[in-house]
């Protein structure tokens, strides 16, 4: 029968330096507790044909207890997976993808959420020859005073031949808030990540996050409907490494390089500075990536000012960025800016991938989503398709300037 591999069910958490809720008399009524990572595995699965794993935190506030922040700990599941959807059949083929470590297993991307509760499905192809299915989970849980807070984890499994579910093993996590706790290294998140392949830049690497399987898939629809032979795209934000990677490893592979002319990469200094100390070998650049000519990295001005010359593009890609981007006025006004520059063409673009909402961010704290806002207010954009309608963690959306009065 399958089971829930974890080597530890307590885990002591530090205090988060914000984000907390105030209660009477000047101390905190709701604690927010710093993300943690701990990995699991399943095994035992070989008679299944569908596996499902969710991760929950069953708090909600009542009459008789009002004050229950711990309703606000959110959760989300990270594995290998690769980079191009699977075509196994037409009611697959859009959202079924490879797991990354064995071709005996797919991940359905619409089923795949994150927030107070995580979900993984697993459709399983073939008996699996290794037994197993590694998953990195990261908690962010809220804490009351001197309480516990629990994440319950099931597994839940459809047998060969049948068609409902029934749940066969359960975990129970417990974190408690406990001032001066060590917190998991950053370099052992970016390793666990190089162990999914995650920095690969060519086509044996792996997504770890459906918003990089949305994000390619979006610009590959979009290169695709596009009537001009060479197009310019412009990428924002390298903070989070993974997330181009898949992009120029999709560009590599089935987008097509030859379809973009120039790949213009907005970072700022500092950003993946981690990262290189750990993986100094990991440095994006013209050689590594194979682009040559193609890719220009421009680092934005720390004084909130924009780089003297900014090309305008066919595409500007935007993933997770938004909603830290316009955490603070400087930030907001460069931002906003920048994509105002990189869209001066008439049909110029956006493909925006935010998440749905603030329980869906789970390694970092935000609590500005007013997004549409921001593109349709202070940028004057209008959407014109949804890419991601089915998620529940993602946001995708293709933005363009609103007409001008007369056209």
């Amino acid at each position: 029968m399958g089971r829930i591999k974890v080597k530890r069910m307590e885990f002591p958490i530090p205090k988060a330096d914000d984000g907390h809720i105030a209660g009477s008399y000047g101390f905190n009524a709701g604690i927010r507790g710093k993300p943690v990572w701990f990995p699991l595995h399943i095994d035992q699965i070989e008679k299944y044909h569908l596996i499902t794993l969710k991760a929950s935190f069953n708090y909600k506030p009542s009459a008789s207890n009002p004050n229950e922040h711990r309703c606000h700990s959110r959760v989300g599941m990270w594995t290998a997976v690769k980079d191009t959807p699977s075509l196994l059949s037409n009611s697959s083929s859009s959202d079924s993808y490879q797991h990354g470590e064995s071709s005996e297993f797919n991940i359905l991307l619409n089923q795949w959420r994150f927030g107070k509760e995580a979900q993984i499905t697993f459709e399983l192809r073939d008996s699996p020859s290794y037994g197993a299915i590694q998953i990195a989970v990261c908690a962010m849980p809220w804490f009351l005073p001197n309480e516990e807070t629990k994440l319950t984890i099931t597994l839940e499994c459809v047998e060969e031949g049948d068609m409902l579910p029934f749940k066969i093993d359960e975990k129970i996590i417990s974190f408690n808030c406990v001032e001066g706790s060590p917190e998991v290294p950053s370099n052992m998140i970016l390793k666990l990540f190089d162990e999914f392949g995650a920095f690969n830049i060519d086509g044996n690497g792996n997504s770890v996050h459906p918003k990089q399987l949305y994000t390619s898939e979006a610009l590959k629809e979009q290169l695709m409907q596009h009537p001009n032979k060479k197009v310019d795209l412009a990428y924002i934000g390298t903070d989070t490494t993974e997330n181009i990677r898949t992009l120029i490893r999709r560009m590599k592979d089935d987008i097509g390089l030859e379809k973009i002319k120039h790949f213009y990469v907005y970072y700022k200094e500092g950003w993946d500075t981690e990262l290189l100390k750990t993986f100094p070998n990991l440095k994006l650049d013209r050689g590594t990536t194979s682009l040559n000519e193609k890719l220009k990295l421009i680092k934005l001005p720390k004084d909130g000012s924009l780089p003297k010359k900014i090309a305008s593009v066919d595409y500007t890609v935007s993933t997770y960025v938004t909603p830290w981007a316009t955490a603070d006025e400087k930030n907001r006004t460069q931002y906003i800016e920048l994509l105002n520059s990189l869209m001066e063409k008439k049909n110029s673009k956006l493909i925006s991938i935010d998440p749905e909402n603030s329980s869906n961010v789970i390694r970092d704290y935000c609590d500005d989503f007013n997004l549409h806002t921001t593109y349709i207010e202070q940028l004057d954009l209008r959407p014109v398709d949804e890419i991601a309608t089915s998620s529940k963690v993602i946001d995708c959306t293709i933005w363009e300037k609103k007409a001008e009065v007369g056209e």
